[in-house]
């Protein structure tokens, strides 16, 4: 608890946040008569505790959804295996017969005595 003046009507009091002086601190009797407070006990809201789960009434609810997420599985099952890279195998190709070259002779001209 931090203390703190109340900006209304001037009284010291303590509030459970430290205030920083950018937004007005009231007392509690100030605090409820700006409506700060309410009174949370006949809200019409549920509380986060008071909530009781009701699994049997939405059994059925659950069973749809269940069966939904299944044909979804199945579905994106298929997909991956569509998705999945091939293998194939690698066959060495036949190795390709180079051509020797021919040794090429050169024309000699014949020497004539005359």
């Amino acid at each position: 608890m931090f203390k703190a003046i109340c900006s209304n009507c001037g009284k010291e009091c303590e509030v459970p946040f430290k205030p920083t002086g950018s937004k007005p601190v009231y007392c509690s009797d100030c605090f409820e008569k700006f409506g700060g407070r309410g009174d949370r006990q006949s809200s019409d809201r549920p509380r986060f505790g008071d909530r009781k789960p009701e699994f049997d009434q939405n059994k059925g609810q659950f069973d749809a959804i269940n069966s939904k997420l299944e044909a979804m599985s199945v579905k994106v099952e298929k997909i991956l295996t569509l998705l999945e890279p091939k293998v194939i195998e690698a066959v060495a190709p036949e190795p390709v017969k180079e051509k020797k070259p021919r040794a090429k002779t050169k024309k000699v001209a014949k020497k004539t005595d005359s």
